[in-house]
């Protein structure tokens, strides 16, 4: 019986140590010609090149920076917009989309102040970014 152990034990010491220096494989797709799982379509672009429509582009879009967390654009299917922007202070702009091409968009408010706010699609066009003066990106919207 004692012989049994210290051969079971040595064995196993052997299968432990050839595990060790790589001498076995656990490669799971051995025999197997189709086993890619990834594998990308060349015809569906990664990124968005269209412009989307005012019907694509409506709902209710956050604000991915953490300074203006509380942020929230809803664009309706008409071109309505309407901005709840809260940072130190809440402030609620509301205005119509113009402008709409693959880049981006721009809002008249409709308050009569003649301003307008810009904004730059991602490249993805799931979500944009508010522009500042000097046409930087400030804060990123999405979904």
């Amino acid at each position: 019986m004692k012989k049994i152990c210290i051969f079971g034990a040595v064995m196993f010491l052997a299968v432990f140590f050839l595990a060790l220096n790589g001498c076995t494989t656990f490669d799971s797709s051995t025999g197997r010609s189709d086993s890619r799982t990834n594998n990308v379509s060349e015809s569906t672009p990664t990124y968005r090149v269209d412009t989307p429509t005012l019907g694509e582009l409506a709902g209710r879009f956050r604000s991915r920076d953490r300074t203006y967390h509380d942020s929230v654009i809803t664009i309706f299917e008409d071109g309505e917009f309407v901005w709840n922007s809260r940072t130190i202070m809440a402030q609620i702009f509301r205005g119509q989309i113009y402008d709409l091409n693959a880049d981006g968009f721009a809002v008249k408010l409709s308050d009569g102040s003649g301003d307008s706010f810009h904004f730059r699609f991602t490249p993805d066009k799931r979500g944009f970014s508010s522009l500042d003066e000097s046409g930087n990106p400030v804060e990123e919207y999405r979904k």
